[in-house]
């Protein structure tokens, strides 16, 4: 084999690798950006359907700039977020995800109530925007349970940690 023709084999070795690696990182979900969530955290508890519910509430940022609220049903277990998943009557879970990035408001999803009866509901939208250069992004997702005796929402709110993109 002539010279030219081993160094041509040799770099189309490496090109052919080199793009197998980006298109295999391009198509590995996490890989290219990250998500920050807040813990899951109790958020109050009400009576609802003859049952003592719990609502636990997470709020996350996730690629690229994603707002995401999710609000959990469980069982009341001493103000925590460790009882049993209780499915909410329809109506009775409300959540909406607020965006900032660089710690100023975006703007917000509003309000979402669960059309079926279920113990997790969720809502998110990319509320930012992006412009060029590393942007810090947070959401903080408001949660909203439905308290028969008071015939009211009670409410609470959670922070996810800023993310950078």
């Amino acid at each position: 084999m002539r010279l030219e023709q081993a160094h041509h084999l040799s770099v189309t070795k490496r090109s052919t690798a080199a793009i197998l690696l980006c298109l295999t990182l391009a198509f590995m979900p996490g890989v290219a950006a990250a998500t920050a969530s807040s813990a899951l955290t109790y958020i109050t508890a009400t009576t609802r359907d003859g049952a003592v519910l719990a609502i636990c509430g997470k709020a996350t940022i996730a690629d690229v700039a994603d707002n995401k609220g999710h609000t959990y049903g469980r069982q009341w277990s001493n103000n925590t977020c460790s009882g049993a998943p209780i499915s909410a009557s329809t109506g009775s879970l409300g959540v909406k995800a607020n965006g900032y990035r660089n710690g100023v408001y975006c703007g917000t999803t509003g309000w979402y109530y669960n059309g079926v009866a279920t113990s997790t509901f969720a809502v998110g939208s990319v509320i930012c925007s992006n412009p060029a250069g590393i942007q810090s992004f947070r959401t903080t997702s408001h949660h909203a349970v439905w308290s028969d005796p008071s015939s009211q929402y009670f409410t609470g709110s959670v922070t996810s940690p800023n993310q950078g993109y």
